[in-house]
């Protein structure tokens, strides 16, 4: 929370300070996805070796302060943890993808969760984000992907950040797509061309 609110407040002004606060975070989130969009648009690819174990780690807990106390987050990594590709736009992905899967938890129930599957292939590197949340409606799968769309009654994501995977992963030559229910949750399929690991 940007806004500080003091202890014995009139409850109108309290209201009014949370408001305050959630249009801020909203509008900083806007800002930073909007300059994530135009990096990725203007920088050329840069391929180094990365962990991506220690990056999706390195991701939860960033989040953790989003999610509700009984949030799980579990990674499981099939393969070694070095990846040759852009870690910039990588972790932009990851973040976006997993910030999801916490955004759009289910409150009610005990379990809410978000795991990462993280496959290799021979030249591309195969992700999975599960999540048990509030899944998407059927009619907005194929719209998910469109800059600004937000599924109707979303107020909580700026309409971006799948938008900007979608960019990401043209440049780098990969895929996303996403297998969706109401009520059980939703996986996120990414599949990622990666160069072989520099000898050391």
């Amino acid at each position: 929370a940007l806004v500080f609110v003091e202890p014995g407040l009139p409850r109108k002004t309290e209201d009014y300070l949370r408001m305050a606060d959630k249009s801020i975070n909203r509008l900083d989130e806007t800002i930073r996805e909007i300059l994530e969009y135009s990096r990725n648009s203007r920088l050329t690819v840069k391929i180094e070796d990365f962990n991506i174990r220690k990056m999706t780690e390195s991701i939860f807990e960033d989040l953790k302060y989003l999610a509700s106390p009984g949030f799980s987050f579990r990674l499981d990594i099939q393969g070694p943890d070095g990846i040759r590709s852009d870690g910039y736009r990588i972790n932009t992905v990851l973040r976006n993808v997993i910030s999801n899967a916490v955004k759009y938890q289910r409150k009610e129930i005990m379990n809410p969760m978000v795991h990462v599957i993280i496959r290799h292939a021979a030249d591309e590197a195969i992700i999975e984000v599960k999540d048990n949340g509030v899944g998407i409606p059927e009619a907005s799968i194929l719209r998910v992907f469109d800059m600004f769309y937000r599924g109707a009654g979303n107020q909580v994501g700026t309409g971006l950040g799948l938008y900007i995977c979608k960019e990401v992963l043209n440049k780098l030559g990969g895929l996303i797509r996403i297998r969706s229910t109401v009520n059980e949750g939703t996986v996120v399929f990414i599949s990622l061309p990666v160069q072989p690991q520099k000898k050391s």
